[in-house]
This record gives C-alpha cells, sequence and structure tokens, in this order.
C-alpha cells in the first residue's frame, strides 16, 4: 500500500509539470523507510513522501489534491494503528516530512530567505506576532497539561493538519477574510505561513521523540513563549549585541533564558534547568537556513536524552 501510494502520487506530481529539482523528493523517500523500519505495517513511508510533496507545491492550486491523501492517509493510519503505536509514528512522518521540504527545497529555501530578510524590519509587526505566539503557546500548554493524553495526540494532529490547509488558503485566496487575518500578522513580502510550518515541524518531532510530556511542555515553553519573549526583549532593551552573534542582543537572551529556566524548574526540578540554558543558547545562535523552531526541539530532546543518562 505504502509503494502504490507513493508512487501514485509522485506520478500525480510529476504530471502537474512539478519536479524534484533538488534533494527533498530522495531524501523523504530515505526518511520514510528508516521511520517505517521502527513503524512496520504502518502507512508512515507514504506519509513523509506527501508531507514533503504537499509543502513543495503548497503555494499552488495543485496542492489541495496532496493535502487531501496527507489527511485522509494520516486519519486512516492513525485509527488503523492506534493501539499499536498511539500516533507518535504519524506525527513524526509529518514533521519528517515538512521539515525535508524546508530545508532542502530550494523554492522554499528561496521563501525562508526572504522571511529571514525581512524580520525585525517592522517593529510593530514583530511584536504583534509574537503575542500572537505567545498565546498559541499557551493554548498548547494547557492542552497539554488539561487534556487526557489519548484525546491529546489525535486532537494536536488535526490542529497540525488543519493548520496546514489554513496556510494553504490564505497563499491561493488572499482575499478570503481568513487569509486576510492571517496576512496581517505577517511579514511584508513573505509567503504566509513559512515560520508557522517551521514551527508545526519542530512541535511534531517535539512530541514524537521527547517520550515525556512534561519534557514537551518545557520544549512548547521555550519555542513558542522563551523565542518570543527573547525577540521582545531584544527589540525593546537597550543592551549589549552577544559577542558569538552580533544579530542578539543580551537584553533577548536573557529575556528567554530566565522565564524558560523558571518554567523548567517548577514542571521537572532544577537539574532541567539545562534544558533551558541550552534552548536559550540555541536560539541566540540560531541563523538562516536552519530555524530555530528545528534547533530548539532538537536541544530539548538531545538534552533531555542526556540527563536521563545521569
Amino acid at each position: 500500500m505504502n509503494i502504490v501510494i507513493t508512487v501514485g502520487s509522485i506520478a500525480l506530481f510529476t504530471l502537474f509539470d512539478e519536479k524534484f529539482s533538488d534533494y527533498s523528493g530522495i531524501t523523504s523517500v530515505i526518511i520514510g523507510i528508516l521511520i517505517y523500519i521502527y513503524f512496520p505495517n504502518t502507512l508512515d513511508f507514504s506519509i513523509v513522501v506527501l508531507g514533503t510533496i504537499c509543502i513543495n507545491t503548497l503555494y499552488t492550486k495543485k496542492s489541495f489534491i496532496f493535502i487531501i491523501l496527507l489527511v485522509i492517509i494520516s486519519v486512516v493510519d492513525g485509527l488503523a494503528n492506534f493501539t499499536i503505536s498511539s500516533l507518535l509514528n504519524e506525527t513524526l512522518a509529518i514533521g519528517a516530512g515538512i521539515s525535508i521540504s524546508l530545508l532542502l527545497s530550494n523554492e522554499v529555501r528561496i521563501m525562508n530567505m526572504n522571511n529571514e530578510n525581512q524580520r525585525g524590519k517592522t517593529k510593530k509587526t514583530e511584536v504583534e506576532r509574537d503575542l500572537v505566539q505567545i498565546l498559541c503557546g499557551i493554548l498548547i500548554l494547557l492542552a497539554i497539561i488539561l487534556t487526557p493524553k489519548i484525546l491529546l495526540e489525535g486532537g494536536l494532529l488535526l490542529s497540525v493538519l488543519l493548520g496546514i490547509i489554513l496556510i494553504k488558503i490564505t497563499a491561493v485566496y488572499g482575499n478570503s477574510v481568513i487569509s486576510k487575518t492571517i496576512l496581517h500578522f505577517e511579514r511584508n513580502d513573505v509567503q504566509p505561513g513559512i515560520g508557522t510550518l517551521w514551527f508545526i515541524a519542530g512541535l511534531m518531532i517535539l512530541i514524537a521523540l521527547s517520550l515525556r510530556w512534561r519534557v514537551v511542555e518545557i520544549g512548547v515553553f521555550a519555542m513558542a513563549i522563551g523565542d518570543s519573549l527573547a525577540t521582545i526583549g531584544g527589540v525593546n532593551l537597550k543592551t549589549r549585541k552577544l559577542f558569538f552573534n552580533p544579530k542578539k542582543s543580551l537584553g533577548g537572551f536573557i529575556s528567554m533564558l530566565i522565564p524558560t529556566a523558571i518554567f523548567a524548574f517548577f514542571v521537572l526540578g532544577p537539574i532541567y534547568i539545562i534544558i533551558a540554558i541550552v534552548a536559550t543558547v540555541i536560539e541566540s545562535l540560531s541563523m538562516y537556513p536552519i530555524d530555530d523552531n528545528i534547533t530548539i526541539p532538537v536541544g530539548v530532546i538531545v538534552t533531555n536524552f542526556l540527563i536521563s543518562l545521569l
């Protein structure tokens, strides 16, 4: 079934005069195989490839069919294998597919570069974006804390798929009410949703690989709230630049470190302040072409693993 879906999707992709003129296609196949090895009897292989194709074609009308296929296959696979592996395999597969496109698709990388070049140019827009991101982070944290795990994983997965659909609508139908609302918070001359896609990819990887929901809570706080506080602090506090990254300031560094460290302390204890420190350092080092919404979750996962060995 994986082979049929994947070959059919790639054939349809080619029929639409699209080409994998970069390494995203072959990489999605390789990563799909690796995930399938760990989660056999699932459709994860095709989910990875479809996820990559969806983002590669996200800003064209053609990708609606790929998004519909991704939603259907993810839901069917999740329902069929929920008692075996919960939804962690689908979560990882979608996160991997999106990440591959963001990192390796030539067209998407150009969009990401445009987003990076526009970062910080309009103070009002940056503050509004960060306030929305903080609100989203709070809502995700409340969902993690208050929602039963059996409903939480499915809810987050469906929310991610809905998010991709909303980005698609915004990109193609810019005059709709939904589009105008979302575009209000986007930077000038930037394709809508690039930053959101990075966040979605990082969140999926964090959920799939952390294995502890309390660690996920710290990761979400660092990604959504700590990162936003770093931007707000960096923009508004008159402090010197960091010696290891002149694009970042000491004010932004402290604005992220202190709240994230306090949160980690109360969630899991003193030793987990290390995660906050690592996440803050990673945020201060991040630069194009790799977004901190990917590097922070990876740093949180690795640091948690190392702490578990102590």
